[in-house]
């Protein structure tokens, strides 16, 4: 229980039923811009130490992010991987040379190289070649 409340019993149902905690959100309560979210992302505590890590890494030919969000920071409207890639390049993340977004609620990964977001598939499951 998180908050301290009054327990009662039912009529309906014998002893007290403790039913987990669950999230509720509008969909339009959120930006509908990807870029934005992970722009948000920058405020959390632990992200900014990553960025500067890859960004400031010495000899290395690109330096690439790879994020996995956690329910709570992915809003309800990006649940499914049915949206468009973003249209613009993220701020605050100069050093970087790609960003590679991956939910377990989607199908296929988000990446921005080059100054553009795009939908990858996953490589075939028998496919020996490696992501470039």
């Amino acid at each position: 229980m998180n908050e301290i409340g009054d327990l009662r019993r039912t009529s309906f149902k014998p002893g007290v039923v403790l039913l987990p905690e669950v999230r509720a959100e509008f969909v339009e309560a959120s930006t509908s811009d990807f870029t934005t979210v992970v722009e948000g992302w920058l405020h959390l505590p632990h992200m900014p130490r990553h960025v500067e890590k890859v960004s400031s890494a010495a000899a290395v030919a690109e330096r690439h992010l790879f994020l996995v969000p956690v329910d709570e920071v992915l809003p309800a409207r990006f649940f499914t991987s049915d949206f468009p890639a973003p249209n613009r390049s993220p701020e605050g993340f100069s050093g970087l040379d790609g960003i590679w977004v991956w939910s377990n609620y989607w199908h296929q990964y988000l990446a921005w190289r080059a100054g553009t977001w795009q939908w990858l598939d996953f490589p075939p499951k028998d496919d020996k070649q490696r992501l470039n």
